[in-house]
Protein backbone atom coordinates (compact mmCIF):
# COMPACT_ATOMS: atom_id res chain seq x y z
CA UNK A 1 0.00 0.00 0.00
CA UNK A 2 2.53 2.31 0.64
CA UNK A 3 4.34 1.54 -2.22
CA UNK A 4 1.31 2.64 -4.45
CA UNK A 5 0.76 6.08 -2.35
CA UNK A 6 4.86 6.53 -3.18
CA UNK A 7 4.73 5.66 -7.07
CA UNK A 8 1.23 7.77 -7.21
CA UNK A 9 3.54 10.95 -5.68
CA UNK A 10 6.30 10.29 -7.60
CA UNK A 11 4.03 9.92 -10.59
CA UNK A 12 2.35 13.78 -9.19
CA UNK A 13 5.40 15.24 -8.95
CA UNK A 14 6.58 14.19 -12.44
CA UNK A 15 3.30 15.35 -14.43
CA UNK A 16 3.59 18.42 -12.22
CA UNK A 17 6.90 19.01 -13.09
CA UNK A 18 6.52 18.52 -17.06
CA UNK A 19 3.60 20.88 -17.17
CA UNK A 20 5.87 23.59 -15.74
CA UNK A 21 8.58 22.57 -17.88
CA UNK A 22 9.10 23.29 -21.49
CA UNK A 23 11.43 26.92 -21.31
CA UNK A 24 12.60 28.23 -24.08
CA UNK A 25 15.64 29.96 -24.74
CA UNK A 26 15.50 33.08 -25.97
CA UNK A 27 18.11 33.53 -28.05
CA UNK A 28 18.19 37.35 -28.70
CA UNK A 29 21.11 39.56 -28.22
CA UNK A 30 19.73 41.53 -25.81
CA UNK A 31 17.87 41.04 -22.91
CA UNK A 32 14.08 40.43 -23.14
CA UNK A 33 11.84 40.51 -20.22
CA UNK A 34 8.35 38.39 -19.64
CA UNK A 35 5.77 38.48 -16.81
CA UNK A 36 4.84 35.47 -15.70
CA UNK A 37 1.64 34.87 -13.37
CA UNK A 38 2.38 34.48 -9.73
CA UNK A 39 1.12 31.38 -7.67
CA UNK A 40 -1.10 32.29 -4.28
CA UNK A 41 0.71 31.13 -1.34
CA UNK A 42 -1.76 28.20 -1.15
CA UNK A 43 -0.87 26.87 -4.70
CA UNK A 44 3.08 27.87 -3.33
CA UNK A 45 2.53 25.61 -0.62
CA UNK A 46 1.00 22.84 -2.38
CA UNK A 47 3.52 22.29 -4.71
CA UNK A 48 5.97 22.25 -1.99
CA UNK A 49 4.43 19.47 -0.12
CA UNK A 50 5.21 16.92 -3.00
CA UNK A 51 8.70 17.37 -2.86
CA UNK A 52 10.63 14.30 -4.34
CA UNK A 53 13.30 12.69 -2.64
CA UNK A 54 16.28 13.69 -2.97
CA UNK A 55 18.00 10.81 -1.19
CA UNK A 56 16.63 8.38 -3.74
CA UNK A 57 17.78 10.47 -7.09
CA UNK A 58 21.49 11.47 -5.95
CA UNK A 59 24.14 10.40 -4.06
CA UNK A 60 26.81 12.20 -2.41
CA UNK A 61 30.57 12.18 -3.32
CA UNK A 62 33.88 12.93 -0.95
CA UNK A 63 34.50 16.08 -3.53
CA UNK A 64 33.86 17.93 -6.93
CA UNK A 65 37.50 15.50 -8.09
CA UNK A 66 34.88 12.28 -7.19
CA UNK A 67 31.58 13.84 -8.67
CA UNK A 68 33.62 14.62 -12.58
CA UNK A 69 34.62 11.56 -12.22
CA UNK A 70 31.51 9.49 -11.84
CA UNK A 71 29.65 11.71 -13.93
CA UNK A 72 32.29 11.56 -17.06
CA UNK A 73 32.29 14.91 -17.53
CA UNK A 74 33.55 18.29 -15.79
CA UNK A 75 31.95 21.42 -13.57
CA UNK A 76 33.08 24.35 -12.50
CA UNK A 77 32.28 25.97 -9.56
CA UNK A 78 33.10 28.76 -7.35
CA UNK A 79 34.58 28.11 -3.73
CA UNK A 80 31.91 29.55 -1.68
CA UNK A 81 29.30 31.82 -2.70
CA UNK A 82 27.76 34.47 -0.36
CA UNK A 83 26.35 33.44 2.82
CA UNK A 84 27.42 30.02 2.79
CA UNK A 85 29.97 28.15 4.47
CA UNK A 86 30.71 24.59 3.12
CA UNK A 87 30.09 22.87 -0.48
CA UNK A 88 28.70 19.33 -0.88
CA UNK A 89 28.62 17.37 -3.76
CA UNK A 90 26.28 15.12 -5.36
CA UNK A 91 25.73 12.66 -8.41
CA UNK A 92 22.67 11.66 -10.00
CA UNK A 93 22.11 7.99 -9.66
CA UNK A 94 22.36 7.57 -13.25
CA UNK A 95 25.77 10.14 -13.56
CA UNK A 96 23.50 12.50 -15.86
CA UNK A 97 24.01 15.13 -13.36
CA UNK A 98 26.58 16.87 -10.97
CA UNK A 99 24.89 19.33 -7.87
CA UNK A 100 26.98 21.54 -6.06
CA UNK A 101 24.98 22.46 -2.65
CA UNK A 102 26.26 25.13 -0.76
CA UNK A 103 25.02 25.39 2.79
CA UNK A 104 25.28 27.52 5.66
CA UNK A 105 27.04 27.39 9.07
CA UNK A 106 23.38 25.29 10.08
CA UNK A 107 23.58 23.23 7.07
CA UNK A 108 20.79 25.17 5.30
CA UNK A 109 21.00 25.01 1.59
CA UNK A 110 21.71 28.47 0.24
CA UNK A 111 21.97 27.94 -3.25
CA UNK A 112 22.60 24.76 -5.42
CA UNK A 113 24.52 24.57 -8.99
CA UNK A 114 23.28 21.52 -11.42
CA UNK A 115 25.12 20.87 -14.58
CA UNK A 116 23.21 18.06 -16.65
CA UNK A 117 24.38 16.03 -20.01
CA UNK A 118 20.83 15.95 -20.39
CA UNK A 119 19.00 18.80 -22.33
CA UNK A 120 15.33 19.42 -21.53
CA UNK A 121 12.73 20.03 -18.81
CA UNK A 122 13.93 22.65 -16.38
CA UNK A 123 14.44 22.23 -12.84
CA UNK A 124 13.03 25.84 -11.83
CA UNK A 125 9.37 25.52 -11.05
CA UNK A 126 8.46 28.64 -13.57
CA UNK A 127 5.09 29.54 -11.99
CA UNK A 128 6.20 31.23 -8.89
CA UNK A 129 8.51 33.42 -10.60
CA UNK A 130 7.23 37.12 -11.13
CA UNK A 131 9.56 37.89 -14.00
CA UNK A 132 11.99 36.01 -16.53
CA UNK A 133 14.28 38.05 -18.46
CA UNK A 134 16.87 36.28 -20.67
CA UNK A 135 20.33 38.12 -20.75
CA UNK A 136 23.54 36.93 -22.61
CA UNK A 137 26.44 36.02 -20.49
CA UNK A 138 29.76 35.17 -22.39
CA UNK A 139 27.63 35.11 -25.61
CA UNK A 140 25.04 32.29 -23.98
CA UNK A 141 21.74 32.79 -23.48
CA UNK A 142 20.63 33.03 -19.43
CA UNK A 143 17.20 33.14 -18.02
CA UNK A 144 16.96 34.46 -14.95
CA UNK A 145 13.56 34.10 -12.52
CA UNK A 146 12.88 36.95 -10.40
CA UNK A 147 10.35 37.71 -7.59
CA UNK A 148 10.59 41.41 -6.46
CA UNK A 149 14.10 42.99 -7.01
CA UNK A 150 15.32 39.16 -5.95
CA UNK A 151 16.97 36.68 -8.47
CA UNK A 152 15.65 32.82 -7.06
CA UNK A 153 17.47 30.53 -10.23
CA UNK A 154 18.91 31.42 -13.74
CA UNK A 155 19.24 28.82 -16.56
CA UNK A 156 21.32 28.04 -19.57
CA UNK A 157 22.68 25.60 -22.41
CA UNK A 158 25.78 25.54 -23.42
CA UNK A 159 28.21 23.11 -25.15
CA UNK A 160 25.15 20.21 -25.11
CA UNK A 161 24.94 20.58 -21.30
CA UNK A 162 22.30 22.19 -19.17
CA UNK A 163 23.17 24.44 -16.26
CA UNK A 164 20.60 25.14 -13.33
CA UNK A 165 21.39 27.64 -10.51
CA UNK A 166 19.01 28.23 -7.85
CA UNK A 167 17.90 29.78 -4.34
CA UNK A 168 15.38 29.28 -2.43
CA UNK A 169 16.15 32.52 -0.45
CA UNK A 170 16.82 34.43 -3.37
CA UNK A 171 19.32 37.01 -3.49
CA UNK A 172 20.03 40.14 -5.61
CA UNK A 173 20.42 39.74 -9.43
CA UNK A 174 24.12 40.84 -9.46
CA UNK A 175 25.13 38.16 -6.97
CA UNK A 176 23.12 35.63 -9.05
CA UNK A 177 25.27 36.52 -12.38
CA UNK A 178 28.26 36.40 -10.69
CA UNK A 179 28.21 32.96 -9.68
CA UNK A 180 26.47 32.69 -13.12
CA UNK A 181 30.25 33.92 -14.90
CA UNK A 182 32.14 31.84 -12.74
CA UNK A 183 30.08 28.43 -13.72
CA UNK A 184 29.71 29.57 -17.04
Amino acid sequence: MNSDKLICSAMAVLLISMAGCGAKINKQDTASVSATPAVTAEAAQDSSSQEVDFDSMYHSTDSLDSAESEAGFDMTVPDTVKGSTACQYYVANDNSTIRARYVDDNKVTMLMVDKSNQIGGSAKDKAVYETEKTIPVNDTPVTFCENGNLAYAAEWVKDSYSYTIHTDTGMPEGDLMAVVFEVS
